[in-house]
């Protein structure tokens, strides 16, 4: 897993590539940190931007188990890959860092 101040300065470079209003909307891993630790840090980073007075509103997501049986479920583990328990085969485990949900663009 990345850091989170790198993670951040990556979000920072996607937003700022791209005119957004301040309306914020991320979705952050749980094992990266905790939302207000992410919070904490965005302001940080982005002091002396347009970016420092975003309406910025942060959930977490869990990583997950995804098959191609079909098979959704939470990943608990630590490893990077898992055998599914419904049909045997190796899964995929979603652990991407970030999602961007709602940059609104400016008209």
């Amino acid at each position: 897993m990345e850091k989170a101040g790198n993670i951040i300065l990556e979000v920072i470079d996607e937003l700022l590539s791209t005119k957004v209003s301040t309306d914020i909307h991320l979705r952050i891993n749980n094992n990266l940190c905790s939302e207000k630790e992410f919070e904490i840090l965005f302001k940080q980073f982005t002091k002396g931007t347009f970016l420092e007075r975003a309406n910025l509103r942060v959930e977490s997501f869990k990583p997950s188990i995804n098959c191609g049986c079909g098979h959704r479920e939470p990943y608990k583990g630590d490893k990077n890959y898992i055998k599914c328990p419904k049909c045997g085969k190796f899964a995929n485990i979603t652990d991407k860092s970030y999602e961007i949900i709602k940059p609104q663009p400016i008209n």
